[in-house]
């Protein structure tokens, strides 16, 4: 298992019936490309949902790759990017997006899919903000890393506002499980 994973677990323990079992070989299909390994393993142990309800992990699309922007893997659409300036071209091409992720400031998490290892790909977001003038800040690391430092004292949170800095002892919730509380007239984030 990826360290990034393991640590994330000891910081962030997985609730009782989290994660989403994945075809991975059909998700290559439709996709034509793999998905980095950590991501895959976060969507094993975690799946889809939220971490302090500021930041949405999202689940498998059914579908093609760009047939939906919500709760979903999606990729931006070319009037999109020439709307925001990306300095990222339309999907297929080679560093393209792939978005897995977003916060409550707007911001998007995506993995640029430059190469053909996407172990390697770095996670590119979007800040809804434009920090410092620049609408897309590059990382040169993957998902589990980026979730590590975003949750570290000595890293503050990149992007916009700060709204998750601080938080040292972040909560996973399943989309499942939110819904179940909310089902039964019970807030899931009472404190966040």
């Amino acid at each position: 298992m990826n360290q990034n994973i393991r640590k994330l677990m000891t910081l962030m323990p997985p609730h009782d019936g989290a994660g989403d079992v994945i075809n991975w070989r059909q998700t290559r299909e439709v996709w034509g490309c793999d998905f980095p390994s950590d991501f895959r393993v976060f969507m094993s142990v975690y799946g889809s949902g939220a971490i302090e309800d500021g930041l949405a992990i999202s689940r498998q699309n059914e579908g093609a790759p760009g047939d939906g922007p919500h709760d979903v893997w999606f990729v931006p659409s070319p009037d999109w990017l020439e709307d925001v300036s990306a300095p990222y071209p339309a999907w297929l091409a080679a560093g393209s997006l792939i978005c897995w992720g977003e916060d409550s400031n707007q911001n998007v998490l995506c993995w640029s899919t430059r190469g053909s290892d996407p172990d390697k790909w770095p996670v590119a977001v979007w800040d809804s903000g434009g920090l410092d003038g620049q609408a897309f800040i590059e990382f040169d690391c993957g998902m589990a890393e980026l979730l590590l430092r975003i949750f570290s004292e000595e890293q503050p949170y990149p992007f916009n506002e700060g709204f998750l800095g601080g938080v040292t002892r972040p909560r996973f919730m399943h989309r499942r499980e939110e819904a179940r509380l909310r089902g039964l007239g019970i807030n899931p984030w009472p404190d966040a």
